[in-house]
């Protein structure tokens, strides 16, 4: 379908206007589904990633942390990051979001792509976080923030404060 568009597109108004419009052309590639064995293995990706961020933390402040894989141990709590917990779709707006703030800022190609690549180390890192905080105020101080709002829908919360951070760093 997507292609369909971009064919009639440049038919109906030609390669030249086609080649000042390829950003919103080739933007239109978001819409086409990710295959199921390639989103798996960005899954398994960010799964890994995360783990090791929160890991990280863990040992960064003084707490024993033992990481097999996506298990994280700790005293008190062991948990594993799920295919549920991997931060995907908002990883995925971000890296959408720097996509456009990028073409509509920025002149040249490589600032451009290394403000999208570096959306996917803060993304990786802002799970890490959340899954730190979340495990910290469960074993410290309530165990009902291990399956509570913060756990099920905090996630636009530490949305938001990447895109902030994101922007402050990227100067947007």
């Amino acid at each position: 379908m997507v292609l369909w568009w971009i064919g009639s597109f440049v038919f109906c108004f030609g390669a030249r206007a086609a080649r000042l419009s390829l950003f919103p052309i080739c933007f239109l590639f978001w819409m086409v589904p990710i295959p199921a064995p390639l989103l798996n293995k960005i899954i398994a990706f960010w799964q890994q990633g995360s783990a090791l961020s929160a890991s990280v933390l863990f040992s960064a402040f003084g707490i024993p942390v033992i990481q097999d894989g996506i298990v994280i141990s700790i005293p008190g709590l062991t948990l594993e990051v799920a295919h549920e917990c991997s931060s995907l779709r908002s990883s995925l707006m971000l890296i959408v979001t720097s996509m456009v703030l990028a073409h509509l800022f920025l002149r040249s190609f490589w600032r451009k792509t290394a403000v999208v690549v570096a959306a996917i180390p803060l993304s990786i890192a802002k799970n890490g976080l959340r899954i730190f905080i979340i495990a910290m105020l469960g074993t410290r101080v309530d165990p009902g923030f291990l399956h509570g709002n913060l756990h099920r829908h905090g996630g636009i919360v530490f949305f938001w404060l990447h895109c902030w951070l994101f922007f402050c760093c990227c100067g947007f």
